[in-house]
């Protein structure tokens, strides 16, 4: 599974003879951090979570919540605390202006032998300039990703890609329809079949315009 690959990897760079402090940055319902407890990790873990449901999920798991988003101003109080920084499909959700300054503050809240350990999907945008299903707000490739590490705060010690590409996704009428009753977005194609048209948006703003999202015709 996902997790349990990541933990091999983690595994091969920390010591686990001594106490660690574990920060996830978009912890989601914590199943790393579930997963990582009953592996009897010596962690202390912490999560910046600002969303009320998600910090009652985490009231479960033997974890300090900070009720507030990873920020400038509330890090002041974590600087060269954590062993390591765990990320795990969160980062392609920050707008790709945040990028720059999250990896920035990211290493500030790292010990100085610290870990960043972070996980996004592989969507070289030169190979796919759209996803059609996933809303996600900035993109990555093993290349890109190098770039958003700066030589001079971070020392890449492992990078590589897995599983299916995403130039090899299709986004079938039935994917569409199946996702929209789950209610993971509120999308229908366009007229002309080239678009996908994000209902919330125009919802949300209250504008007569939509944001078209390339619909992939491979």
């Amino acid at each position: 599974t996902r997790i349990a690959s990541q933990m091999a990897i983690l595994n091969s760079f920390i010591d686990k003879s001594r106490p660690i402090k574990l920060l996830e940055i978009g912890p989601g319902k914590g199943d790393f951090l579930y997963a990582i407890s009953q592996k009897k990790w010596n962690a202390e873990s912490f999560v910046f979570e600002p969303q009320i449901k998600a910090q009652e999920i985490l009231k479960n798991i033997d974890v300090k919540v900070i009720p507030e988003s990873f920020n400038q101003n509330i890090i002041k109080d974590y600087l060269n605390f954590f062993d390591i920084v765990y990320m795990s499909h969160s980062l392609e959700h920050f707008k790709p202006s945040e990028i720059k300054d999250t990896i920035k503050l990211i290493h500030q809240a790292l010990k100085p032998s610290g870990i960043f350990f972070c996980e996004v999907p592989n969507a070289d945008l030169i190979q796919t300039p759209f996803e059609a299903i996933v809303p996600h707000l900035s993109f990555f490739s093993i290349n890109s990703m190098k770039e958003a590490l700066p030589s001079n705060l971070f020392n890449i010690k492992f990078i590589k890609s897995c599983g299916e590409k995403y130039s090899n996704k299709i986004t079938h009428d039935m994917q569409i329809e199946e996702l929209d009753k789950k209610g993971f977005f509120n999308f229908k194609k366009s007229e002309d079949g080239n678009y996908l048209l994000n209902l919330k948006l125009l919802q949300k703003k209250k504008t007569n315009r939509l944001k078209k999202l390339a619909y992939s015709l491979l």
